[in-house]
């Protein structure tokens, strides 16, 4: 018998984010659902020191993912890399528990890594709790784009978006 080798490790960090956690749970359970049964994909689940009942509700899917807590709030980067240390996959998916995954095609990814050695993110198509597709994607801050975001210019000069075709930002 051929080891499963786990390729992806699906991450959702959180903090007091019991109103929707379960919306974002479901939808990458539904979409990752044989790969996860296949031994391919696991959920990580970081949770940093919510006072709410996060752990609580996730704890309600804790035979089909992983839960970690900490004792502190440690920040999005730091609270990453901590969730992170449990992930057993070669590709890390992070995705924001107030969000919902639409779609997310395996093979394609998997083949995007072989294919482009240089490659280190890839982003994909995700919606808000109202079906609006989040703009996960742009350019990194310089005064130009910081004047545009202020302005609420972002759209017009497209310096966000949501992934629909192979694009290269900075």
């Amino acid at each position: 018998m051929v080891p499963v080798i786990m390729l992806f490790s699906f991450i959702i960090l959180t903090y007091n984010s019991s109103s929707y956690i379960n919306v974002c749970l479901d939808s990458v359970l539904k979409i990752a659902r044989d790969s996860i049964k296949n031994g391919e994909s696991e959920i990580v689940l970081f949770d940093n020191a919510s006072q709410d009942n996060t752990v609580t509700i996730a704890q309600n899917y804790a035979q089909k993912i992983k839960i970690q807590k900490s004792d502190k709030n440690l920040g999005y980067a730091k609270g990453i890399n901590a969730a992170s240390q449990y992930a057993s996959g070669d590709f890390l998916v992070l995705i924001n528990p107030d969000s919902r995954l639409i779609k997310f095609d395996f093979d394609k990814i998997k083949d995007e890594f072989v294919k482009e050695s240089k490659l280190a993110a890839i982003g994909f198509e995700v919606e808000d709790f109202d079906s609006n597709k989040e703009k996960t994607a742009g350019k990194f801050f310089n005064h130009m784009t910081f004047l545009l975001y202020a302005l609420g210019l972002e759209g017009i000069a497209g310096l966000r978006f949501s992934p629909s075709k192979r694009r290269y930002v900075d």
